[in-house]
C-alpha cells in the first residue's frame, strides 16, 4: 500500500452512540476522517424500575463499583442522588467523568489501562474482605469481577443497568464506502464489538475485514482478534480514553508514513 503524506487517515468507529460521535469530533480536529458504524446499541434493561429502586439503597453498601458510563444512562434522579452518599469506584476515566458530571464523588479509579483486572489487582481491592459491594454493570459480559470479589468473602449484588444489542447489518453501499479508504483503521474497544462487526459484515466482506488494522483496548482483546483471524497486529491503547485513542492513532499514522517516505 502506497501511503503518502497527502493521504488522509480514516477511522471506522464502532463504538456505541453518543461515544462514537464524540470521538469523531475530536478525531476530525486532528484531520482524521471518520466513518461511524456502531456495532452495539445501548438500551434500557427490562427490569429498569426494580433496578432504580435497588440503587436507592446504594449508601448501605461498603462499595459501589460502576463498570461503564453506560450504567448512568437510565438511572433516574433519586437513585443518582443516593449515589452521591456512597463510596464509589469507577472503572475507566470516561466512567469517572460521567459520574463527576452528576456531582458524584469517585473514591477510586484503577490505574491505566483501566479495567476490571486493574481494579482487582489494586491494593485497595486485593485486600477487600467481608464487604457489601453493589456492582453496577451491563447485561451479560464477563463474570470474572463478580467471582473474584466473592472469592474474597465479599457479598456482591450485581445489577444489570443496561443491555447491549447488535444492530442491523450495514447496507452494501456503506461497506463499499469503507473499502474505498486505503489508509484506514477500525476502532473496536471490546471483544463483543469485534464479534459483532465480523458477524454484521458477512462472509463476502470477511476477507477484506480481516486484513484491516484494528485499534483495541487491551492485550486480551488483541489476542481475541488474532484468534478470530485478523491478520495485521492490532494497536493496543495505553490509556482507555478518547485522548488515549487519538494519541495511539496519531503515533501509528506517523509511523506508517515514515515507512513509505
Amino acid at each position: 500500500m502506497d501511503i503518502s503524506n497527502s493521504l488522509t487517515l480514516t477511522a471506522l468507529i464502532t463504538r456505541p452512540e453518543p461515544h462514537a460521535s464524540q470521538l469523531a469530533t475530536q478525531l476530525k480536529e486532528q484531520h482524521i476522517d471518520c466513518l461511524i458504524f456502531p456495532v452495539i446499541n445501548i438500551l434500557a434493561p427490562p427490569a429498569l424500575t426494580e433496578i432504580n429502586e435497588h440503587i436507592k439503597d446504594a449508601d448501605q453498601y461498603d462499595w459501589v463499583i460502576i463498570t461503564s458510563a453506560n450504567v448512568l444512562r437510565h438511572i433516574t434522579l433519586e437513585p443518582l442522588q443516593r449515589l452521591k452518599h456512597a463510596k464509589v469506584a469507577a472503572i475507566g476515566q470516561k466512567t469517572q467523568h460521567a459520574l463527576e458530571q452528576h456531582a458524584i464523588r469517585v473514591a477510586f479509579v484503577p490505574p491505566e489501562p483501566a479495567g476490571s483486572d486493574a481494579l482487582l489487582a489494586s491494593d485497595t481491592f486485593q485486600s477487600l474482605r467481608d464487604q457489601r459491594i453493589l456492582l453496577l454493570s451491563g447485561v451479560g459480559g464477563r463474570t470474572h469481577l463478580t467471582k473474584s470479589l466473592q472469592s474474597q468473602d465479599n457479598h456482591v449484588v450485581k445489577l444489570e443497568c443496561y443491555q447491549r444489542i447488535r444492530p442491523k447489518a450495514p447496507r452494501k453501499e456503506s461497506i463499499l464506502s469503507w473499502q474505498r479508504n486505503p489508509f484506514m483503521i477500525i476502532i473496536c474497544m471490546s471483544n463483543e464489538s469485534i464479534d459483532n462487526l465480523v458477524a454484521l459484515v458477512g462472509n463476502k466482506t470477511r476477507t477484506w475485514l480481516l486484513n484491516q488494522p484494528l485499534l483495541v483496548a487491551s492485550q486480551r482483546q488483541y489476542q481475541h482478534a488474532v484468534a478470530i483471524g485478523f491478520i495485521k497486529p492490532a494497536l493496543v491503547v495505553k490509556e482507555i480514553s478518547d485522548a488515549g485513542i487519538i494519541h495511539t492513532m496519531l503515533a501509528w499514522q506517523q509511523s506508517e508514513r515514515k515507512k513509505h517516505e
